[in-house]
């Protein structure tokens, strides 16, 4: 299958493949997103559920083997032995 650069705005993943920060804060859930995905990319809902399964548990994957994540835009996941998961956001720019 090839893979589509999907566009996603906001924040989700955390600890447990649980959807957190702005998705959990706008009561927005998994099938929110799946007919975001699909509206936004042209394809079919299965199809948009499918690719955000396969990159939720590539995260998780890459995580668990103790390696950062790089959310673009947003921030950056990093496992800690101490805390789980731990999310560092990029910083907000100063107004001009």
């Amino acid at each position: 299958m090839c893979t589509k650069h999907l566009r996603v705005v906001g924040n989700t993943g955390g600890a447990g493949g649980q959807v957190s920060g702005f998705y959990a804060e706008s009561g927005m859930d998994k099938s929110d997103l799946i007919k975001i995905l699909a509206t936004r990319n042209n394809m079919p809902p299965a199809d948009a559920a499918d690719e955000l399964d396969r990159v939720v548990n590539n995260i998780l994957l890459n995580l668990r083997r103790g390696q950062a994540v790089s959310l673009p835009g947003i921030g950056v996941l990093r496992p800690s032995a101490h805390s789980g998961i731990r999310f560092f956001p990029v910083p907000a720019k100063e107004p001009r």
